[in-house]
């Protein structure tokens, strides 16, 4: 067990034992639920999408390379 303090913002730091347990990183997006009195914090599991040359994307990495499509096409 490990124990976070609440900020004034009602943010908590996830101990990095666990961080590092679980594979999260910065940036990563957890799901919260409530169960009767307790919060169960779960990191979302990154999907991969494999393409035909191979080269595998997480959800959020495809994200980026369409903004990043966009913006080039709309300069």
């Amino acid at each position: 067990m490990a124990r976070s303090k609440i900020t004034r913002n009602y943010q908590i730091t996830i101990p990095a034992e666990f961080r590092e347990t679980l594979g999260i990183k910065e940036g990563d997006t957890v799901d919260i639920l409530l169960e009767g009195d307790r919060l169960v914090i779960m990191p979302l599991k990154r999907e991969r999408i494999t393409f035909k040359a191979g080269r595998k994307f997480t959800i959020e990495e495809l994200e980026k390379e369409v903004e990043k499509a966009f913006e080039e096409a709309t300069r």
